[in-house]
């Protein structure tokens, strides 16, 4: 249903979506990720909670329901499966901003977080400083994902609707 909605122009009907999202999830390749996704909700299932990487917990109370004799994916299934990596991924970004609140430089500056971007209002003499500080921070090994780093686009602009891509 969802990908029908994501992208109405691709398909023709329902039928259509499900039968290739059905065509995708049976590849070999996604097989491990579907054994993950399993393992993932019966750990929620059972302990009713689950960590991330970080500490943070979260409670699952309605994991699997029982439908007509059948165990299927209740209330809390989808959202156990998307825990980790989403909170994972908000746990990161606030380590980040931790990070710069300890810059009694950078910090200040901070005016405005969207989705996965930390929008700063920089003095124009301290662009350049502001740049290599927020890369420096956002760019670092990460100990909690096992030393994972993820890559950067830094834009400047005179407001954020006009800014311009000047590093990656």
């Amino acid at each position: 249903q969802r990908i029908l909605e994501e992208y109405p122009d691709d398909f023709a009907n329902l039928k259509e979506a499900k039968d290739l999202q059905q065509t995708l999830t049976n590849l070999p390749q996604w097989q491990p990720i579907k054994e993950w996704h399993r393992r993932t909700a019966e750990r929620a299932h059972h302990d009713t909670y689950l960590d991330n990487h970080f500490g943070y917990r979260h409670y699952f109370h309605h994991v699997y329901e029982n439908r007509a004799g059948v165990w299927v994916l209740g209330d809390d299934g989808k959202r156990s499966i998307a825990f980790g990596p989403q909170s994972d991924a908000s746990a990161v970004q606030s380590e980040f901003l931790l990070k710069f609140k300890q810059n009694p430089k950078i910090y200040p500056c901070l005016r405005l977080i969207v989705h996965d971007e930390i929008a700063s209002l920089v003095p124009r003499n301290m662009v350049d400083y502001a740049i290599e500080e927020k890369r420096k921070v956002m760019t670092a090994p990460i100990p909690e994902l096992d030393g994972l780093s993820f890559g950067v686009e830094i834009s400047v602009g005179p407001s954020l609707g006009e800014l311009e891509v000047v590093g990656t």
